[in-house]
C-alpha cells in the first residue's frame, strides 16, 4: 500500500489498509514511498505517523538514491538521502520499532553523483541501534558503474549480512 503521510486521515488509513491485508491472510504490510516523486520529506512526518506503522508492524519500503523513473515538477531529489529516515528509525510504539527497508541502498546514479547516496546508506546499516530494524534491497544494484557495491555485498565484511533483501522495480 502507500498512504501519503502529509493526508490528513493518513493515520486511520494505515489502520484501514493494515486490516484490509490481514484479513486477507498477509503477515506483513508494506507501506511504499518514492519520497523524491510524491513530495515526501521524511523528516517531516509525523512521529505519530511513524508509531503507527510500528504499532500495527507495517514495514516502511522508501525509495533511497536517485529517482529516474517518476519524476514530476515537485521531485526533490535530496528527500531519498537515506539519512532523512533517522527519525522513522527511532520511532517507536509500545517498545517496537519500524522496520525500514532502503529500496536501491542509496545507489542513485554514479560515484561522484550529489544524489550517490551508498555511503550513507552504509554509515546507517553499521549502527548497531539499527540492526534488525534497517535493511537495503538490492533493486537497481547490479549496474557496471555500481559493481564495486555488489562486491560490498558479497564480502560480507561490512555488517550487511543477512540485512540486504531481492528487490526489483
Amino acid at each position: 500500500v502507500s498512504v501519503h503521510p502529509y493526508q490528513k486521515d493518513a493515520e486511520c488509513e494505515l489502520l484501514r489498509f493494515h486490516n484490509i491485508m490481514r484479513e486477507k491472510g498477509y503477515d506483513e504490510v508494506l507501506v511504499k514511498w518514492l519520497p523524491s516523486s510524491m513530495g515526501i520529506d521524511p523528516r517531516k512526518v509525523s512521529e505519530s505517523y511513524y508509531q503507527t506503522m510500528a504499532e500495527l508492524d507495517m514495514i516502511l519500503l522508501t525509495h533511497t538514491g536517485k529517482e529516474h523513473s517518476a519524476i514530476t515538477d515537485e521531485s526533490n531529489q535530496a528527500f531519498s538521502d537515506p539519512l532523512h529516515l533517522s527519525k522513522a528509525l527511532k520511532a517507536r510504539s509500545n517498545k517496537k520499532r519500524l522496520k525500514v527497508v532502503m529500496s536501491h541502498s542509496g545507489r542513485g546514479g554514479i560515484k561522484g553523483d550529489k544524489n550517490f547516496y551508498y555511503k550513507r546508506f552504509l554509515r546507517m546499516m553499521r549502527k548497531e541501534e539499527f540492526e534488525g530494524q534497517l535493511f537495503g534491497d538490492t533493486s537497481a544494484i547490479p549496474y557496471s558503474k555500481t559493481s564495486h557495491i555488489l562486491d560490498d555485498i558479497a564480502t560480507g565484511g561490512i555488517g550487511l549480512d543477512g540485512r540486504m533483501v531481492n528487490g526489483s522495480d
